[in-house]
């Protein structure tokens, strides 16, 4: 087993965990607690702790040998999962949720940083397009799986379910060897100075991620109030539609230059988003879906390529990446949940895509004065 098909496979499995919960957690916590505010709250809230630690969490990771790093996130991120079946209560929900935010953070920090260390050049976009369908691939079956599991069978054993991925990644640890290419270390100075450095594609990504949780958390709820009982069969359009593209888009990429596969990823985002809005059958439901996995893979195929080019610090730009990430995941569910509550799901549906609209906006206004990326190696 190569390198490359062992961080797939362990990356699968964590992903294949997480996917299984994304229709089914949010359904599961509406139950108990009968509000948007607090679905939104407790599954934004991972990534507190990920973030408020994330230098000691980066430091600690990197200065590990990479199978040590990745089981440990493994280990929080099962024991997490088995905290979910004894929480009723939010301070309990809470609380693995934080777990899982410190696990997951350190699990894909070094994963993404030991990928971006082997692929490079004219060609990464394409390579780097095949490795994140992890991101993607459990999404053809996982959200619509979980929700018939929790119907049929109930939470407990739903999250029975996703620990068996987790072990899956456990076993595909072991087959990772040791390269040359492992992280060069881990700066706190370069790590904040990215922030100003690289401006433009982080408060993109913010905006982004904002609107993509607050899509992702509360599309059940949504999908509710329209009656539309398999809703979750979207993410499986969602997810052909990306993989397609991903796979006959490697020229199209290139011709047309990342940043202007951004700008139609955002165009095809915020189309979708308004047809999930103004949806009122499976047809337009599921094609908007299809339309959002296209725009994803505008999107999301070229932003880290488009962030790490020219740069030899990619272990503090994957941390910094994680790190905007998981406050734009931690902030959409928790304010959309707000906005919810006050004004109902189908109205947040109409706001999210002004925010995809102000980050391309803010990419092409201030990219041009951003700082050479080399020089942040300095």
């Amino acid at each position: 087993m190569t390198n490359f098909t062992a961080y797939y496979i362990a990356g699968f499995g964590v992903i294949a965990s997480i996917d299984l919960l994304t229709s089914a957690f949010p359904l599961h916590l509406y139950g108990i607690f009968s509000n948007t505010a607090d679905v939104g709250l407790i599954l934004g809230a991972y990534a507190v702790l990920s973030v408020l630690w994330r230098v000691p969490i980066s430091k600690f990771v990197y200065g590990r040998p990479l199978r040590e790093g990745l089981l440990l996130g493994l280990f929080l991120m099962f024991f997490s999962h088995v905290g979910y079946i004894f929480s009723a209560g939010r301070a309990a929900f809470l609380f693995s949720r934080f777990v899982f935010g410190v696990g997951l953070c350190g699990f894909f920090l070094l994963l993404l940083e030991s990928v971006n260390s082997e692929i490079a050049g004219p060609s990464a976009p394409r390579l780097y397009g095949i490795f994140s369908t992890i991101f993607i691939v459990p999404l053809l079956f996982a959200p619509a799986l979980g929700v018939e599991i929790l119907r049929k069978s109930g939470f407990t054993v739903l999250i029975i379910y996703s620990l068996g991925f987790f072990a899956v990644s456990a076993a595909a640890v072991f087959f990772i060897r040791k390269t040359a290419g492992r992280p060069s270390g881990f700066e706190k100075k370069i790590f904040y100075e990215l922030i100003f450095r690289k401006h433009p594609h982080f408060v993109l990504l913010f905006l982004i991620i904002f609107a993509y949780s607050s899509i992702i958390v509360f599309l059940p709820i949504l999908a509710a109030e329209k009656g539309l009982v398999k809703f979750a069969f979207a993410f499986t359009f969602l997810a052909v539609s990306t993989i397609l593209l991903r796979v006959f888009a490697a020229r199209i990429f290139e011709r047309m230059g990342m940043k202007n596969c951004l700008l139609a990823g955002i165009i095809l985002l915020v189309f979708s988003i308004f047809g999930f809005r103004f949806s009122g059958s499976y047809s337009v439901f599921f094609l908007s879906a299809v339309f959002y996995g296209f725009g994803w893979a505008f999107f999301e195929s070229n932003y880290i390529p488009s962030l790490v080019s020219g740069s030899a610090r990619h272990s503090e730009l994957i941390s910094m990446y994680s790190t905007v990430f998981d406050v734009a995941y931690f902030a959409g569910p928790l304010l959309s949940g707000i906005f919810a509550g006050f004004y109902g799901v189908r109205n947040l549906y109409a706001v999210l895509p002004l925010f995809c609209i102000l980050g391309i906006v803010y990419f092409y206004k201030f990219s041009r004065r951003e700082i050479p990326a080399e020089s942040a190696a300095h």
